[in-house]
């Protein structure tokens, strides 16, 4: 009997391990209005249950990803947002989250319209930090975000696009297009800080960038010359009007110094 019970629990455990996670129960228990369900619950999930998603194949992991999907349009915010908080999670942390989070791309991207503010901003940042490079289905969602009431939404938009853009050339036009019509300092300076850290800028697109040395707000001139610092030899068509900052005696001594790290990183060493 007492072996016959053993292996009962064997089995029962085997089960259980074979199956994945019961996403739902984690899920109500995240969200429990009982504090003690809940503490629990996010001890699991950090301790145990997301560690063995990092560790899983992309293969594997698509099908536990498969069983998070309902989860992700529950009609309960608190649901939507603990669910998307766990992909979010995977995209910044895998290598390949483009491969290995997949089947929820479709369901991120309507999300970038979900009414829960915090479920869309995790959407759009797992969206953008995919790796190798966010899904090319992205980047109409993307463009639509460039007037965003929110500042750091459309900076995530930028900086999506600018990772898409060494791949889809609209991407690159898109980029052009609001940097030509952007007039507002705070919106230039997320931008151009947002292409800098995304490490790729087109010719064209820094030809557009280099002007802005030279407007009328110094805080975007010292935002251009650090992402031209970022972006290096692929900057280098802006040597020249680095120079030009460099020579006029009314540059700042700030500007002066982030200018010349700028042009030794593109390679133009003065």
């Amino acid at each position: 009997m007492k072996k016959e019970i053993i292996i009962g629990i064997v089995l029962s455990t085997a089960t259980s391990l074979a199956s994945g996670e019961n996403w739902p129960k984690l899920l109500d228990d995240l969200v429990s209005t009982d504090s003690s369900i809940s503490a629990a619950a996010r001890d699991y999930a950090f301790r145990t249950a997301l560690p063995r998603l990092e560790s899983m194949d992309a293969a594997a992991l698509n099908g536990e990803i498969q069983q998070i999907l309902p989860l992700m349009q529950d009609k309960r915010e608190n649901v939507r947002m603990q669910a998307s908080g766990i992909i979010a999670g995977l995209a910044s942390i895998r290598l390949d989250s483009s491969v290995s989070i997949a089947p929820a791309i479709p369901i991120l991207l309507e999300q970038f319209k979900d009414t829960q503010a915090r479920v869309r901003e995790n959407a759009i940042f797992t969206i953008i930090t995919l790796r190798p490079i966010p899904p090319s289905e992205a980047l109409q969602p993307l463009v639509d975000l460039l007037q965003d009431e929110n500042l750091r939404i459309e900076g995530g938009a930028i900086a999506g696009l600018s990772r898409l853009a060494a791949f889809v050339p609209a991407a690159d036009d898109a980029l052009r297009t609001y940097l030509s019509s952007e007039k507002r300092p705070d919106r230039l300076i997320a931008a151009v800080y947002n292409i800098g850290e995304a490490k790729y800028a087109s010719p064209a697109t820094v030809a557009l960038m280099a002007p802005l040395l030279t407007y009328k707000d110094e805080r975007v001139n010292l935002a251009v010359a650090d992402a031209f610092r970022k972006l290096g030899p692929k900057a280098a068509g802006a040597k020249e009007s680095l120079r030009d900052v460099l020579s006029d005696s009314a540059s700042s001594d700030e500007l002066r110094d982030i200018t010349q790290k700028a042009l030794n990183a593109v390679g133009g060493q003065r």
